[in-house]
């Protein structure tokens, strides 16, 4: 399990290999809270995102073979002190197919 300290930063990098070429691909993260899935904005300030040859953007190419995705957040101080799955996913915009998928376990705390 992933302890998030409120205030610190997140960095998480993923490196995926791809069997398939995709023009643009966009990245997405969300918290499992009850089952739902929730959206986190990656256009949030103190967010810094890189991707394949991309910077500050969460959509890039993807290509066959090897590929990387990182991002830094920030652990806002108002967050719940919860245990909550993080789920990442780069999706296919044109097929809306998921081409690469992440879930780990993290919990919020002081």
């Amino acid at each position: 399990m992933c302890l998030l300290k409120r205030g610190s930063f997140l960095k998480l990098r993923v490196n995926f290999k791809s069997d398939v070429n995709v023009n643009l691909a966009k990245a997405q993260v969300f918290g499992s809270l009850g089952g739902q899935l929730i959206p986190y904005s990656l256009d949030l300030p103190d967010t810094s995102i890189r991707c394949n040859d991309k910077t500050n953007t969460s959509q890039c190419s993807v290509k066959v073979g090897d590929n990387f995705f990182t991002l830094s957040v920030k652990i806002l101080e108002f967050y719940p002190t919860i245990e909550v799955p993080i789920v990442w996913k780069m999706v296919d915009q044109t097929t809306k197919k998921t081409v690469a998928c992440l879930t780990f376990n993290s919990k919020i705390v002081e």
